[in-house]
């Protein structure tokens, strides 16, 4: 009796798996498939590498994201810059010179965990404050950079370290057998095994960084048609699709089509080149 009842326990789970797996994959296939419909028959050459025109006196106004496109890629490679050495060296730090049970790494690892679940909206306050107010950089790219390298620092350091934990510790054994120092072990073993997860974090790191919304208007401000520089405002096509939607429904839809296209393309991008590490470390 107790087997039947706990072979129809294991069933239903199995059943309630299923269900919930095949909603995800649906709402996913719907919200793709809803946005490319409505977004990818207003995409053309002036939308992606026009010049921006405001509207005036009612007169409709040729519409471009490149303006933003330019100032994601800024506030892209400027993020990186600060965050992924930042990031990687104090995973390596955790990871690899510093004892389990040391109780600073104990409360390094509860401050990133807290900061990890803090809202992007809390992070664009901090930064238009401290960064934007107090160091006078004012809204511009610059500032949304030096905000997103803290508001990414936490996803960064903890996915290095489970990356570098991933390493078999036989590996670094036989470094130290074979009379190889801490440093070369790390550099030469441990980092290199723990490439794939490093890179994976990177890229998903970038999509982050294109989908913020809430802390780039915060920080990064809002001018639509001025050529990006990290000193004056400007925006991300995040807050370009947000400032459309309030304007013209079908330039926000071709903007979010886009933005899709290329979230979708960097996680295909990061699952390939992933799976390409992992067979050449084995």
């Amino acid at each position: 009796m107790r087997r039947k009842i706990r072979f129809s326990f294991s069933f239903v789970l199995q059943c309630l798996s299923y269900l919930a797996a095949g909603v995800c994959a649906a709402s996913l296939i719907a919200i793709v498939a809803y946005i490319l419909i409505n977004g990818l028959p207003y995409v053309s050459w002036q939308f992606l590498f026009g010049k921006y025109t405001f509207y005036f006196d009612g007169r409709k106004a040729d519409i471009s994201i490149f303006p933003a496109m330019l100032a994601t890629l800024l506030l892209v490679f400027f993020t990186l810059l600060f965050c992924i050495p930042i990031g990687v060296a104090a995973a390596v730090y955790i990871a690899e010179y510093t004892k389990r049970k040391n109780k600073f790494v104990k409360y390094i690892k509860v401050a990133v965990d807290t900061l990890t679940g803090v809202p992007s909206l809390i992070y664009g306050l901090f930064g238009a404050m401290f960064f934007g107010a107090f160091l006078k950089l004012g809204s511009s790219v610059m500032t949304g950079a030096l905000t997103m390298t803290v508001m990414l620092l936490p996803f960064v350091i903890r996915s290095t370290e489970e990356a570098l934990k991933a390493v078999p510790q036989m590996y670094r054994e036989g470094s130290y057998a074979l009379g190889a120092g801490r440093s070369a072990t790390v550099f030469k073993i441990a980092l290199p095994g723990a490439l794939p997860g490093i890179f994976t974090s990177v890229i998903l790191s970038v999509g982050r960084i294109i989908g913020e919304s809430a802390a780039i208007l915060f920080t990064v401000g809002w001018s639509a048609f001025a050529f990006p520089d990290l000193v004056h405002p400007t925006t991300n096509l995040s807050g370009m699709v947000y400032y459309l939607y309030q304007v013209n429904r079908n330039a926000a839809a071709a903007g979010s089509a886009v933005l899709l296209v290329l979230v979708v393309l960097l996680n295909v991008i990061a699952a390939v080149v992933g799976a390409r590490l992992n067979r050449k470390r084995k």
